[in-house]
């Protein structure tokens, strides 16, 4: 039931949005683990001390699809695989 109640919560603090941009996934994972939210993440290269950097993106609950989209359109437009 508590599960439940946070995905309903996680879902409403979306508004009007399709998904929301973080940097890394230290900052989100554990809630979109949780409510089972989509979430990816994409590479942005690294820094000059050789660690990866990346942003990752959250989608809303069953719309997987437009979150694939958007990634797909960031990694586009970026030159890091």
């Amino acid at each position: 039931r508590q599960r439940f109640n946070l995905m309903r919560q996680f879902e409403s603090e979306f508004g009007d949005l399709d998904l929301f941009v973080g940097s890394g996934i230290g900052s989100t994972i554990v809630h979109t683990n949780m409510t089972g939210h989509p979430q990816i993440i994409i590479p942005q290269g690294g820094d000059d001390k050789g660690n990866s950097l990346a942003k990752c993106m959250v989608g809303r609950l069953f719309k997987e699809g437009r979150l694939l989209q958007a990634a797909r359109l960031a990694q586009e437009a970026t030159f890091f695989e």
